[in-house]
């Protein structure tokens, strides 16, 4: 692991220093939750919470001398200094500090209220406000030793953790005795009270030998078998409350289709969470056995009046911007070229989908090149990029309503539209899901400007982004957010070993952007 940069901590200009302390806190937030769903941080997710924790730092110290709040803070400091395994406190394995030390959790409590006020909204920000006040508390040449302490998915279970006698000791309890010659130690460890321990001690999953899977899994339902090296394991997989894992229906899904179920067979089948994620072939007999019928396409909005043309690489040579910076930056382009909305990048991306299939060895390759391109602009974890559209999402604090704005700002007002629409909260919710759902399904639907079904959506998200449709996922705020950020940008990037279809990302966040040519049809 390469050593953590020692420039981080700056000190801010900001008039509106508790905005950037959500803003950057939320940004955390996204790297934790991606890790947690693929089990594990990436390098490049890692040096990217670490710069978060610098800035967030560098707020929270000019916001508690403006304050005066150092007593909340030397509080925390002071339990932290007193036992240095707390460095390693993550709000993940709440049976081991709580047993540890249980005034920890409420001195973060009582710290992160004082300094997020009405924005402290859950569990998980003091969590992220703790590793930004352990980085305040160390001398830098302390830092590069915390540097595994300070990530999106912290565990007591790496190499330092382990040779600590305070974890060891935590973990062989009650599972060791002396014998009674007194010259060994008996062992009494079986298989469920050890990976209970090591939950708590905040492994993500416990691979154990292939023989405990059936006794396992009725204390822990979401043990699967894996193989690697050529050899089996029961793999034990711990949810957190974060995080909602998807549950394959197939068979269930499969024994229902062999019901007569009459008149709810069709309701039944429709709200199965996972009804397009199953074998195209198996959709297609269960759509014929419950009469959906097919939706032949229907050209609206954009569709209907315009040919789009996409250029072929990422406007003013790939810089990034804010979306507002963008609106500036368009707004003095007079080639008769606008800002690429989320409706004009979808149906480029159904364009150069069929290009790609049907077009000749020419064509394929040339939309070969614009596809790569595209997946560049999208590359977030490697490049800090993603796409983003002039698409404008607003939402209301007090319900799921919300105003999606296509062209927002555009200086040629025949392209704005907008449109009212309920968006439901998605954190991370597999594409699959979303599109299952009547609210879900509409809300991409209006965010594309398209009728195309949930399938279609699925197929050309796929295409562009070169992921399986288990590894897309939808990204809305949620309720408490929207009051404090009400205005969002749209668009679409790489994150967590999937692709992402954003609705939440804040204004001040930078990334690439493309030009669309429109051209009326005649006769449109």
């Amino acid at each position: 692991m390469n050593s953590p940069p020692r420039t981080l901590v700056v000190e801010m200009s900001s008039d509106d220093v508790q905005d950037n302390i959500v803003n950057i806190i939320e940004s955390m937030e996204r790297i934790r939750q991606e890790s947690i769903v693929n089990l594990g941080a990436t390098d490049e997710q890692k040096m990217d919470y670490l710069r978060l924790t610098g800035e967030l730092a560098s707020c929270l110290k000019q916001f508690v001398r403006e304050n005066q709040l150092d007593m909340h803070i030397d509080a925390v400091k002071g339990i932290v200094n007193s036992d240095l395994l707390l460095r390693n406190y993550d709000s993940l394995q709440p049976n081991f500090w709580n047993a540890r030390a249980p005034n920890l959790g409420t001195a973060l409590d009582d710290c992160t209220a004082v300094l997020l006020r009405d924005d402290f909204v859950n569990e998980n920000q003091k969590y992220h406000v703790f590793q930004a006040l352990k980085y305040l508390s160390l001398k830098d040449n302390e830092r590069d030793d915390v540097y595994e302490t300070i990530l999106p998915v912290n565990s007591l279970l790496n190499e330092h953790g382990l040779s600590s006698p305070d974890i060891s000791s935590y973990l062989m309890r009650g599972l060791l005795s002396r014998a009674d010659d007194s010259t060994g130690i008996r062992a009494n460890i079986d298989a469920e009270t050890l990976v209970k321990r090591l939950q708590q001690a905040g492994a993500l999953f416990v691979d154990i030998p292939k023989e405990f899977y059936n006794s396992i899994k009725k204390e822990f339902p979401k043990t699967i078998l894996v193989e690697e090296n050529r050899k089996q394991y029961a793999r034990v997989v711990f949810g957190t409350p974060e995080t909602k894992q998807a549950v394959n229906l197939f068979r269930r899904l499969e024994e229902y289709a062999q019901l007569d179920l009459e008149d709810s067979e069709e309701n039944l089948v429709r709200k199965m969470s996972n009804f397009y994620s199953f074998g195209k072939k198996f959709l297609k007999q269960m759509k014929e056995r419950i009469g959906v019928k097919e939706d032949k396409e229907i050209q609206t909005g954009l569709e209907s009046r315009a040919d789009i043309i996409l250029d072929e690489a990422p406007a003013d040579n790939g810089k990034k911007k804010t979306q507002d910076k963008w609106f500036e930056y368009w707004s003095k382009v007079d080639d008769g070229s606008i800002m690429a909305s989320m409706p004009d990048l979808y149906e480029c991306f159904k364009n150069l989908k069929t290009g790609y299939e049907n077009g000749t060895d020419d064509e394929k390759a040339k939309a070969q090149e614009l596809l790569d391109s595209l997946r560049d602009d999208f590359d977030w974890p490697g490049q800090n990029n993603w796409l983003i559209a002039s698409t404008r999402i607003s939402y209301l604090s007090d319900s799921l309503d919300a105003k999606i704005k296509q062209h927002y700002k555009c200086n040629k007002s025949e392209f704005i539209e907008e449109k009212d629409i309920v968006v439901p909260v998605y954190r991370g919710t597999l594409i699959t899901q979303v599109v299952n759902d009547a609210d879900g399904l509409v809300y991409l639907q209006t965010l594309f400007d398209t009728k195309d079904d949930g399938e279609k959506i699925m197929q050309t998200m796929e295409f562009i982004s070169g992921k399986n449709r288990n590894s897309i996922k939808i990204w809305t705020p949620n309720q408490d957010t929207r009051k404090t950020y009400p205005e969002r940008a749209a668009g679409l990037s790489y994150g967590g070993g999937g692709f992402r279809v954003v609705g939440l990302d804040l204004l001040v966040d930078s990334g690439r952007s493309r030009r669309v040519f429109i051209n009326p049809r005649s006769g449109g």
